[in-house]
């Protein structure tokens, strides 16, 4: 029995089924129905098995599981590590998602953190051999799989220069972003560096220089190596004269693995090639060596929590799994039919006569669309405010109204969960203690509320109903719910806010490490229970950037953050969401176009890649288009009859015909636990052809 209350797991959680107990000489046995447990008596462990006595998944029989004393600021507990052997042939998903990796998981180490463009944390694992695993533990975890160790920095003494000296690689840096105009060369202990906006070395510009490192490795084990870089931009990484990473593009933060097979006690040439675009230069190296054990393994690593706490789900197949999953956490709510429409947003509209003036046009120009989006900055002085600035929407409850009535539209606009100094709601917090304070500063100086405390939670609310749905709204846009902690202007250290409130203490919680991961969760829960606690004659629905297991229960859609707008972003996202999907969450969207455009709207390159994206998106569950730097209206990409404007407006009209069969599909997903954004492996579990295959999926039963 779990000492401390999920946050995830619902009260109105089923009982359990009728089941048998069972002891024989070496093992006890717990049996329902479809599924066994055993506990092997000589060692403690667990095996798992279905009905015919297949092995879904099973302990090993020595280090399964270890616990051990933890203290986080003001809270003492346990770390808490969890290993399983799985199948040989099973592959891996879930588990929120995790920007430029594969989609199967196998032979991958993971952090879950909250992370603004690079990773959604939710513990729900989906494995092809017929079960999932609910991991209960909010705090930051490593996900490992196929060997107990996960991946690390290669040790300095594994390392030799270009000249054979032991404990690193010789470095060349670059003023330019092409490997010429050489300002430095040094000895550099391993490829670990994270500059932000200052410069490397003397002589280097903070933006669009490159380095590159030469020398050896050293190889201790025999067998296969994964080479694992963590970079911003763009790398190329040789080993013993191989290509093992090859990610020579501008992008966010992205991981990227290679692998190959190395022999103990030989020396091999290594080449590492960096360039850095933008102002937020990161770049890391790291190996996983090949497992000394005999079997493969998984398992989770929680930084804390009071004891071990995990589910075992049996399908076999997917939506079994994911039905069960929500029968433990919630199920989904069915949302109102026009948020299965088109969303249109940017950043930003900054007054009520622009948002009436392109609502106006879509219907003028007779594109199909549902919702116009408000995003920030619609208050006065304050950040986040909840009190629109008069000056500019003078009228906001007559501009909703307008919206509705005459142009038949509904209107979602963006709350965060931190406040400006000054306004109405940050001095309530203050007042009450609601505020976590300590943290690197965010946008105008920000701070969090504690969405932990329900008194954090009621005056949120309070504010935030009287300022803002009063007014009409239809739609919360949920930004920075990770929450968004740390300069702004640097996105590295945006990218990993979850990890900067590790500095900090919820007057809920105590430390707030061990509920790290929960925080989007309590916050789109406080906003889901109040607005139906206020009126049940409007259905809830919720766009946030950060999820966690159970918040599909509160009408939560995640979208994958504040992305670029390029080719490769643009293929990541297809893996992404369809892991998001196999976490039990199945309302999912990206930035149409990406957040951060590689062009203006008038290049040729970005209409392609735009319109492409638009056509991907009508086929995600949450169709919505949005970014900055350049507007995202159909109309700003050609006029009718050029190619672009006539190929977004046909596949715009074609999710409209699509939407009997989304919505009741969508009833599907509320009623049966379904899931509309399918990975192949729901559908074609025992096929491993598909398991690896991250650019295809089933939309609904009948669309592939």
């Amino acid at each position: 029995v779990s000492i401390r209350k999920s946050l995830s797991v619902i009260d109105s959680f089923l009982p359990p089924p009728a089941f048998s107990v069972d002891s024989s000489a070496t093992v006890i046995t717990f049996a329902t129905a479809r599924i066994k447990a055993e506990i092997v008596k000589s060692t403690g462990t667990l095996r798992f098995l279905d009905a015919g006595n297949k092995v879904l998944v099973r302990e090993p029989a020595a280090n399964a599981r270890l616990i051990a004393p933890v203290t986080r600021r003001s809270d003492t507990a346990n770390h808490l590590w969890q290993k399983f052997i799985p199948d040989p042939a099973e592959a891996l998903y879930g588990l929120g998602q995790f920007q430029g990796t594969p989609m199967n998981y196998r032979n991958r180490s993971l952090t879950l953190l909250q992370s603004n463009r690079v990773s959604n944390a939710i513990p729900l694992l989906l494995s092809t051999n017929g079960y999932g695993i609910f991991w209960d533990n909010a705090s930051e975890t490593v996900f490992s799989s196929d060997n107990a160790t996960g991946f690390e920095a290669v040790p300095p003494a594994n390392l030799f220069n270009s000249s054979g000296g032991a404990g690193g690689l010789t470095a060349e840096y670059y003023a330019t972003n092409n490997l010429t105009s050489l300002v430095l060369t040094r000895d550099d202990k391993g490829v670990d560096f994270d500059w932000h906006k200052n410069s490397p070395a003397a002589g280097l510009p903070t933006d669009n220089f490159s380095v590159r490192w030469t020398g050896q490795i050293l190889a201790d084990r025999t067998g296969t190596y994964t080479f694992r870089s963590l970079e911003d931009d763009g790398i190329r990484v040789w080993v013993s004269n191989t290509l093992v990473i090859d990610d020579w593009a501008a992008h966010p933060l992205t991981e990227k693995t290679g692998t190959i097979a190395l022999n103990a006690g030989t020396k091999y040439a290594i080449k590492v090639e960096y360039y850095e675009a933008t102002d937020n230069a990161m770049v890391r190296l790291e190996w996983k060596k090949p497992s000394a054990a005999a079997d493969s393994v998984y398992g989770f690593y929680s930084d804390i929590g009071d004891q071990i706490d995990y589910y075992v789900l049996y399908g076999p197949e997917f939506d079994s799994i994911i039905s069960a999953y929500r029968s433990v956490t919630g199920a989904v709510p069915l949302y109102p039919k026009w948020a299965y429409g088109f969303f249109q947003s940017r950043e930003r509209y900054t007054d009520q006569n622009q948002v009436l003036s392109i609502a106006a046009q879509f219907r003028t120009q007779k594109i199909p669309i549902d919702v116009i989006v408000q995003d920030w900055n619609y208050w006065s002085t304050q950040w986040n405010s909840f009190v629109f600035d008069p000056t500019r929407y003078p009228d906001p409850a007559g501009m909703i109204t307008t919206l509705h009535t005459a142009r038949n539209m509904h209107f979602m606009i963006s709350i965060w969960p931190s406040f400006g100094s000054g306004s109405a709601v940050y001095n309530e917090m203050d007042q009450n203690g609601c505020l976590i304070k300590g943290l690197p500063a965010y946008f105008s100086n920000a701070i969090p509320y504690d969405a932990f405390s329900s008194k954090g939670c009621d005056i949120y609310w309070n504010h935030l109903s009287s300022g803002i749905f009063s007014k009409g709204v239809d739609a919360w846009w949920v930004d920075a719910s990770e929450p968004g902690v740390g300069d702004a202007g640097e996105p590295g250290i945006d990218s990993d806010c979850s990890k900067e409130m590790l500095n900090a203490d919820s007057g809920y919680t105590g430390s707030i490490s061990r509920y790290l991961n929960a925080y989007p969760l309590v916050h789109s829960q406080s906003l889901y229970q109040h607005q139906r606690g206020l009126t049940t004659s409007k259905r809830v629905y919720i766009l946030t950037r950060a999820g966690f297991a159970g918040q599909q229960h509160y009408a939560a859609s995640v979208w994958t953050g504040d992305i670029q707008g390029n080719w490769p972003a643009f293929q990541n996202q297809i893996p992404a969401l369809l892991n998001l999907s196999m976490s039990g969450l199945p309302y999912v969207a990206t930035d149409i176009g990406g957040f951060f455009p590689m062009a203006a709207n008038t290049n040729t390159e970005y209409r392609e890649l735009y319109t492409r994206w638009y056509q991907f998106g009508a086929f995600s569950p949450i169709f919505r288009s949005h970014g900055t730097g350049t507007e995202r209206e159909m109309w700003f990409f050609g006029t009718p009859g050029t190619q672009y404007y006539d190929a977004q407006l046909l596949i715009d009209k074609l999710r409209y015909r699509l939407l009997p069969y989304i919505y009741s599909t969508a009833w599907k997903m509320t009623s049966e636990g379904y899931t509309v954004m399918r990975a192949l492996a729901f559908d074609f579990r025992t096929d491993s052809q598909v398991f690896g295959i991250n650019d295809q999926y089933m939309f609904g039963p009948s669309l592939l």
